[in-house]
């Protein structure tokens, strides 16, 4: 909904279900059909709403959950003991572009599979940019995935030292790409996607770590 910030008044509202074929992209079962109608779209963060200059909006959501895992041993005296790890998830991120008349213009999803233990997703998540009528997204993944596009075939990511800073490049029609930015094992670094921002209208800023050192560039866009 559009609200007048000085009234507070409702200016114009809309609702639009998502497309069926959108989601079949999430789901192993035919959704056309009633009795397979549960929701398929489950623990999305809703991160960034960005405003576009005709009134639409640019919607950016990541799939984001924790799961604790508690194990049990028991010592040479016999004593019992527990050990709980926490699996951070950040997988796939939604794009949907919102028409000025708060139609839905397209949605896409980006597969994205980042898994790590103990280490409340320090290097995993991902950054945006805005150029035109682009959209860039920055995040590190398996150097695998570079060439692979189908959700079912991406493998996660899991080691931060081992993975690839990957750009996805989404175009006016909502049709992406994916390409190597570089490879963090190669260069020595480790990108931190969540501290990564665009600086200009042009320019984004990056944010990586080495060691006990950082490291900080761009990316002309």
């Amino acid at each position: 909904m559009l609200v007048d910030g000085a009234s507070e008044e409702i200016v114009k509202e809309g609702t639009k279900d998502f497309d069926p074929s959108f989601i079949q992209l999430f789901s192993k079962r035919d959704v056309s059909k009633k009795k397979n109608s549960e929701p398929e779209l489950y623990e999305y963060d809703l991160d960034n709403i960005i405003i576009r200059s005709d009134g639409g909006a640019l919607l950016l959501a990541e799939q984001y959950y924790v799961q604790a895992v508690t194990s049990y041993t028991r010592s040479a005296s016999g004593a019992m003991m527990s050990r709980t790890d926490y699996y951070y998830h950040y997988n796939d991120v939604i794009a949907i572009n919102i028409n000025p008349n708060l139609s839905i213009e397209w949605a896409t999803r980006i597969p994205k599979r980042q898994t790590t233990v103990n280490d409340g997703g320090y290097y995993s998540s991902y950054a945006y940019a805005v150029k035109n009528d682009k959209i860039y997204l920055l995040f590190n993944d398996d150097p695998d995935n570079i060439a692979i596009n189908d959700p079912k075939s991406v493998a996660d990511y899991t080691s931060p030292k081992k993975s690839a800073a990957t750009l996805v490049t989404i175009g006016s029609d909502g049709k992406w790409k994916k390409s190597l930015l570089f490879s963090n094992k190669q260069e020595g670094v480790i990108l931190r996607p969540k501290v990564c921002e665009q600086s200009s209208a042009d320019q984004m800023f990056l944010y990586a770590e080495k060691g006990k050192n950082y490291v900080i560039g761009r990316v002309d866009l």
